[in-house]
Order: C-alpha cells, then structure tokens, then sequence
C-alpha cells in the first residue's frame, strides 16, 4: 500500500461546508426579505428597504456577517420583544463564526481565488487545519434549519398576525 493510499481523504468536508454556508446564507435572505415586508406593512421606513434597494443589496453580497447584521436591524423594528427582537446568541456566534471562515463566501466554493493587486490567484484555505467535522456540521446543521424554519416560522406567524389585524381594524374604518 503506498502512502497515498493510507491518507484520509479530506476532499469531501469542502462541498459539504460549502452547501450548508450557501443554505444559511440563502436562509438569511429569505428572512430579511419576509421581514422587510412586514416592515413595510406596518409602515416602517428605513434605508434599503424598498424592495429594488433590498434586492441591490441581497445580489450584491454573499457575506454573512452582513446579512445576519440586516435581518438583527429588521428584528429590532418589528413589532416584538426582546429577546425575539434579533438572532439568539448561539446562532450569532456560528454566523460570526462562519463569516470568519469565508468571509466573502468564496472559501468552499474555489480552491483559488483573487489575492489583491498584484498578487494573483492564492489559496482560498492557507490556514487549513485539523478541524472537528462531526461536530461543525451539526453546528452548521441546526443554524440552518433554525433559520429555514424557526426564523421564518416566526416571520411568517408575524406576517398572518398583521393581516388579520389589519384585517379587523378594516371593518372599523370609515372610508
């Protein structure tokens, strides 16, 4: 058996990193999307977030520190109290932390990328090291599926209670 045969192979955690970050990311822009819109219901206005602004700013960043900061801003305006009015701590330490890990969502996805003037193409991972995948992952699993249902559950009954509010205070109008 020569050596090459005896290492581990460590190709496959990079795909699967990759496809959680870009799950928890797409989770972050979904829900910044359903809070912008019941921000707008209640006729919440801030920067960014008429819809073609909201849209310019989701295409035009993969960082998840940066969305993760937006949806903390749009929590904190709804309607709801603490702590419901921003991410839970341990979900915004594993965004913080997957921020640090690719911070401009290109570390999982290319083996190189643009190192700055003059530079070239380097590594995207210099820093590689032993790491506890069991554990990432499933770090990584419940913040996506926290996010994908929990947060936008939570968005989702926030928007239903405002239409059906809305809904009622209709009735009581005189148009």
């Amino acid at each position: 058996m020569s050596l090459d045969q005896e290492r581990t192979n460590d190709a496959l955690p990079i795909p699967i990193y990759y496809n959680f970050r870009h799950a928890i990311e797409l989770a972050l822009k979904w829900n910044i999307r359903l809070a912008a819109a019941c921000l707008r219901r209640d006729d919440v206005s801030v920067p960014g977030l008429v819809p073609d602004e909201l849209d310019r700013f989701l295409g035009a960043t993969h960082a998840v520190a940066h969305l993760a900061d937006r949806l903390n801003q749009y929590l904190g305006l709804l309607q709801i109290p603490p702590p419901n009015d921003r991410i839970d701590q341990r979900t915004q330490d594993t965004l913080d932390w997957l921020h640090q890990l690719d911070e401009k969502g290109q570390t999982f996805r290319y083996s190189t990328v643009k190192g700055g003037k003059g530079k070239g193409l380097v590594r995207a991972r210099p820093n590689q090291q032993r790491i506890d995948f069991d554990a990432e992952i499933s770090r990584l699993h419940e913040t996506a599926w926290l996010l994908y249902s929990g947060y936008s559950g939570f968005l989702d009954a926030y928007a239903e209670a405002q239409a059906d509010y809305y809904s009622e205070m209709g009735q009581y109008m005189d148009y």
